[in-house]
């Protein structure tokens, strides 16, 4: 593939004012996330950009086969639907590997797949005709892989508003089972109860005045949640400026504390409640 179509962003680009913005509003990203918006070339290939690979599709093929070893104990009747998750390969230019006979699909599609696999060993079939929202979205690719399982009654995504345009654009590329909306922090009144929330990182990358206010128009108002973590406590990568663990279980005392397996990153952890 062609890496010249991808050219350096003029400027930088940020979409919040300073002590507002999350790890990944860092002037690069959302620059390049309005090039693939902007250039239907770029959105062909948007998943093989390094400025992108920075926040998302930088999984490893040693990661993905430590996902497929946990899927396949935990919830072996994904072994039937690697097809179905391929569908989060069709778009974007997706780095896709052969694992086995039947599975070829994406390092990062497989990530999707192994929350997905959690969500289904936590929760079971519960989440059909969920109230689902999700923190930090990426492209929607979580969103597409969760659709092969689950007719969800509503889905909501927070995240960047020109991020949330890639995610229309790339979900727009396909068709669901089940609607989904896309919106930002401030444009949502906090008033609507949810059964799901997830957000893979995003929510731990926030400042702590963002979270706080996350927590309460969205995780205080959701029955269950299922949340990657890298900050929280003194080993995480993010140790400061964030909310504390003890704080986050002060508000959502029913929280557990998971084990991130395969950990990604030394501290890490799953935060689990409902």
């Amino acid at each position: 593939m062609a890496l010249k179509i991808f050219k350096t962003a003029k400027k930088l680009i940020f979409t919040s004012r300073e002590g507002l913005r999350s790890a990944s509003d860092n002037g690069g990203y959302v620059a390049f996330v309005e090039q693939a918006l902007a250039d239907p070339a770029v959105f062909a290939q948007f998943k093989q950009s390094p400025v992108y690979q920075q926040i998302l599709e930088h999984t490893s093929e040693t990661q993905a086969r430590q996902y497929l070893e946990i899927i396949a104990a935990q919830t072996p009747q994904f072994q039937t639907l690697w097809d179905k998750f391929g569908i989060n390969d069709l778009v974007g230019g997706a780095n896709v590997l052969r694992f086995s006979e039947y599975c070829r699909l994406s390092p990062s599609t497989l990530r999707y797949v192994k929350v997905a696999s959690d969500l289904v060993h936590l929760f079971g079939d519960s989440l059909r005709g969920a109230h689902v929202a999700e923190i930090g979205v990426g492209y929607g690719g979580q969103r597409l892989v969760l659709d092969q399982l689950f007719p969800f009654k509503s889905y909501d995504m927070f995240d960047l508003p020109a991020v949330l345009g890639l995610v229309s654009k790339y979900l727009e590329s396909h068709l669901l089972q089940s609607c989904y909306q896309t919106k930002t922090l401030n444009s949502h009144d906090g008033a609507k109860a949810y059964d799901l929330v997830i957000s893979n990182y995003a929510f731990s990358e926030l400042p702590t005045v963002v979270q706080r206010a996350y927590m309460e128009k969205v995780l205080k108002q959701s029955a269950r949640g299922y949340m990657t973590m890298n900050s929280g406590t003194p080993d995480s990568l993010y140790a400061a400026e964030r909310m504390s663990l003890d704080e986050i279980r002060s508000i959502i005392p029913n929280t557990r504390v998971l084990a991130e397996n395969p950990l990604s990153y030394p501290g890490n952890y799953l935060l689990v409640w409902g």
